[in-house]
């Protein structure tokens, strides 16, 4: 079995252009269906959508480093004064959650543009980097948490605006005794910058 999720957009359409000019994919059984099905897949995704779980009042999101060449990880980030507030560093964030101990619903958007959800507030709007153009949200202690989301390509340029909603009804609705859910959420919007 064939797995094609490891790779960039970038990438795949790449093969996808290499094997399309040479006639390849025809003799090698479909390959070149295969890589159009994953570009579509791929480009039909434009956001993630999950709870994380938020320990000593952060999280991070953090992308992929397999060679450990990376700067600075989301943890070595210090936590923003601010509450909530967010720190940046090349291909990681830091966030503040202005609660504790709890699941927030957070989602990490590719778009054209930023439109902030009604009922949030605008916390910030960066220029960010991609390293490696997969982004993944990470907790403190428990790691990954598998709402990921490939932004683009390596090395591309985006605004990143982080939008921030707060319930306070919620925090009556816990997902466990002392742990609420949902009582906060945080929207992360990667737009391509403009050259």
């Amino acid at each position: 079995m064939l797995t094609l999720g490891f790779l960039s957009q970038k990438t795949v359409a790449r093969l996808y252009c290499a094997i399309s000019d040479t006639g390849l994919g025809q003799r090698v059984g479909g390959v070149e269906a295969l890589l159009l099905g994953v570009m579509q897949m791929q480009g039909s995704r434009t956001n993630a959508t999950g709870f994380v779980s938020v320990e000593r009042s952060q999280f991070g999101l953090w992308e992929d480093d397999p060679f450990g060449e990376a700067d600075v990880q989301w943890l070595d980030l210090p936590l923003p004064e601010a509450v909530p507030g967010v720190a940046l560093g090349a291909g990681a964030i830091k966030v503040r959650s202005s609660v504790r101990e709890h699941y927030a619903k957070v989602t990490v958007e590719r778009a054209s543009e930023a439109v902030c959800p009604e009922g949030f507030a605008s916390l910030a709007q960066v220029p960010y980097r991609s390293r490696s153009g997969r982004v993944e949200v990470w907790t403190l202690f428990s790691g990954p948490t598998g709402v990921t989301l490939e932004i683009g390509g390596e090395g591309e340029e985006y605004i990143l605006h982080v939008f921030w909603a707060s319930d306070p009804s919620k925090f009556e609705n816990q997902a466990a005794p002392g742990v609420t859910r949902g009582a906060e959420e945080f929207h992360f919007v990667f737009v391509a910058a403009v050259a």
